[in-house]
């Protein structure tokens, strides 16, 4: 039944397009930030709020959000800081990125900022892809009229409503997927019907979309679906597997059991895959 109900809303969603630009971004005060988080624990929450703040120049993004998208932001960089830890990247003039299940992008500002302090980049060509980007929230504006402010803010990046296993993307240095959706439940879940449920053929497109050296980047919620991964892809062993538990955000334990892991396709004879 839930199914059935997802199938309409999704259709009638793709039908409507529904959009209504011009999207202002709140702005709250960043006193207190942490106050959710035990007495003892916010000192060092400042301290790491501050570094990364100067590494990324988030500035612009702490004096132009809510306090729950800021830390978010945060938390995403906390994670690909740790996925990344180690690794050795080849600096580049431009890194193209594609983020696969953008939900509303709300995390593009972190995602821009990282990469392009990991490989020194002077240019980042960003991609979100989206299936269902015309869902509408309460202040009826859509997914997408908030990924093109968020964009914006970033000054970065495309957003596409549309099917990422149906697209011709390619080359990527990186690609991004956040939580993609490896069982049914969670599908269902977020409102997809389960005419979407088709988890190998993402993460085999997925892998499909890096171009030789580059990095694919997964975070999952959950061992069992690290475990789906997995066998999804085969044959690619992770070069980092880390674990995204923080207290930087006020959803902390639902972190708890996190996983991080980044593959890096392999260069074949003559620089090309095989």
């Amino acid at each position: 039944m839930r199914s059935l109900y997802n199938a309409i809303g999704f259709r009638i969603r793709k039908a409507l397009r529904f959009r209504r630009p011009g999207v202002v971004l709140p702005n709250e005060t960043k006193t207190d930030l942490f106050e959710f988080a035990k007495r003892e624990e916010r000192p060092s929450l400042i301290v790491r709020e501050n570094e990364l703040r100067k590494r990324y120049s988030l500035d612009p993004l702490f004096h132009a959000s809510s306090r729950y998208i800021y830390r978010d932001n945060l938390y995403w960089l906390e994670g690909l800081e740790r996925c990344f830890e180690g690794l050795a990247l080849q600096q580049a003039k431009e890194v193209k990125i594609v983020d696969v299940g953008s939900n509303n992008f709300h995390y593009a500002f972190a995602l821009t900022r990282f990469f392009r302090v990991a490989f020194c980049a002077q240019k980042i060509d960003m991609c979100g892809y989206e299936i269902d980007g015309h869902v509408i929230y309460a202040d009826l504006r859509s997914r997408a009229d908030y990924a093109a402010a968020y964009l914006e803010q970033a000054q970065v990046g495309r957003y596409v409503v549309g099917d990422f296993v149906a697209s011709t993307e390619r080359d990527a240095d990186v690609v991004t997927m956040f939580f993609p959706f490896l069982t049914k439940d969670a599908l269902l879940w977020w409102g997809l019907p389960l005419d979407f449920f088709s988890p190998a053929a993402l993460i085999k497109r997925a892998s499909e979309c890096v171009k030789p050296g580059g990095f694919l980047v997964v975070w999952n919620q959950t061992d069992e679906e690290v475990n789906q991964l997995d066998k999804f892809l085969e044959g690619m062993t992770p070069v980092l597997r880390v674990r995204l538990r923080t207290n930087i955000v006020d959803y902390g334990e639902a972190t708890d059991d996190r996983v991080g892991s980044v593959f890096r396709v392999p260069l074949c004879d003559g620089g090309t895959r095989g």
